[in-house]
């Protein structure tokens, strides 16, 4: 989900508004890869040097987080009427603890769905990936 911030300054936006905009296609685009047959969408949404940003993006990023996460997971919602799961991945722990509540609420609620996968990077470093990887194989 890279590029947000450009799209806002391109069109003259501030931006923690092209964080908006790119989670609310999110929605879009997991439907589209459902309707191609993919079965496993990867985003990587937040990497922990995103943390470092600007208050009012980084507060921003959490409450769209919060809120997405909730409509999409919620009861009736459009993950639940298309049984498609979301798996977190990351650092969850560097989130707020309301933001951490609702990345947990929703993979509770869609752990059970069967028709695809949202999978959703947060607080990810890839120096941090690889030298866990080489970690775990010594």
């Amino acid at each position: 989900m890279d590029g947000n911030r450009r799209y806002a300054t391109k069109l003259n936006r501030e931006k923690h508004q092209g964080h908006s905009d790119g989670l609310r296609n999110l929605e879009n685009t997991v439907f589209w890869c459902k309707e191609l047959g993919i079965q496993q969408l990867t985003v990587f949404a937040l990497a922990k040097d995103n943390l470092k940003r600007p208050k009012i993006e980084v507060d921003t990023l959490m409450n769209l987080c919060k809120n997405q996460f909730n409509a999409l997971s919620k009861p009736g919602g459009s993950l639940e009427r298309n049984q498609i799961k979301i798996k977190i991945f990351g650092d969850v722990s560097m989130l707020p603890d309301d933001v951490q509540e609702v990345m947990r609420q929703s993979e509770e609620r869609t752990k059970d769905y069967n028709n695809g996968t949202l999978n959703v990077c947060l607080c990810y470093n890839s120096k941090h990936e690889i030298f866990d990887a080489v970690e775990s194989l010594a």
